[in-house]
Formats: structure tokens, C-alpha cells, sequence
């Protein structure tokens, strides 16, 4: 006997519409998160944001329970999205220091870890290093 199979149908162009992280998939104008290994989804509620988000990075812890999503807001400042599915809870930054992103992460442990270009010329990092929920992020200078 054959074994039957789910697949999952998405509509639009995956380079335009989606942002994929390992196996999460997400889709930029609705938030919603698809883990195409399990079919596990969750929505991200952009509404949290002072205005409009269109996001252009995205990262996914590796257990799946905490999201970082970057973009810009309407008037063009990058903002930073840092997601708890089991709180269902989006914390919110807006800075223009997020625009120089060179990497981000966010760990099991729900640490974020935030590399930067502190210049033009990529010469020097720093990285935010906080955790899921905190108000702040601490700077500690890599180079």
C-alpha cells in the first residue's frame, strides 16, 4: 500500500511574497509563519508595530518558539520584531541602527544575539545582546 502524503499550497512568488528560514516560511504581507516540516503555523501581528512593517529578514530559533524579523515601517525606519509563540507576544523596536543588521539570532534560551555594522565601511561590529521580552538590549563591541 502507498503512504499518503500532505502538501501544502502557498500562492504567490516565493522570492517576492515569502521570507524562508531553514524549514519556516514567512509570509511577508500576512506574518503568518508556516513550519513546512511539521505544518505547524502561527501569524505574527504586524498591528504591533506603531505603523505599517514590511519585513526583509527573518530567523527562527532553532526549537521554533521565538521569531526576529526585520524591516521598515511606512516612513522608511527599520524596525525590529522579536516574537514569543508561546506568549504570542511581539515585542517591538524601531531604530535606524536596525538598518545596519549584518546577522541576528535568537537561541533555544530565548537570548538575541544582534550583529551591526557600526559603519559604512563594515570595518567595525557590535552586537545587542538581550533577551525575549527585555526592554533593553546591552552593547558589547566585537571588532
Amino acid at each position: 500500500e502507498g503512504k499518503s502524503s500532505e502538501v501544502i499550497s502557498f500562492t504567490g512568488s516565493l522570492e517576492e511574497d515569502f521570507i524562508l528560514d531553514e524549514s519556516y516560511l514567512l509570509n511577508i504581507a500576512s506574518g503568518e509563519v508556516y513550519d513546512i516540516l511539521s505544518g505547524n503555523t502561527y501569524k505574527i501581528d504586524y498591528s504591533k508595530f506603531e505603523t505599517s512593517f514590511t519585513p526583509d529578514l527573518f530567523e527562527v530559533s532553532e526549537n521554533g518558539k521565538y521569531a526576529l524579523i526585520r524591516g521598515k515601517n511606512n516612513l522608511g525606519k527599520p524596525s525590529l520584531g522579536v516574537y514569543d509563540a508561546g506568549k504570542n507576544e511581539l515585542y517591538t523596536f524601531t531604530d535606524n541602527v536596525f538598518g545596519h543588521i549584518a546577522s541576528m539570532q535568537v537561541l533555544n534560551d530565548s537570548t538575541v544575539v544582534i550583529s551591526l555594522a557600526a559603519n559604512e565601511s563594515a570595518t567595525t561590529y557590535y552586537q545587542l545582546v538581550s533577551k525575549v521580552g527585555a526592554e533593553v538590549m546591552s552593547q558589547q563591541s566585537v571588532g
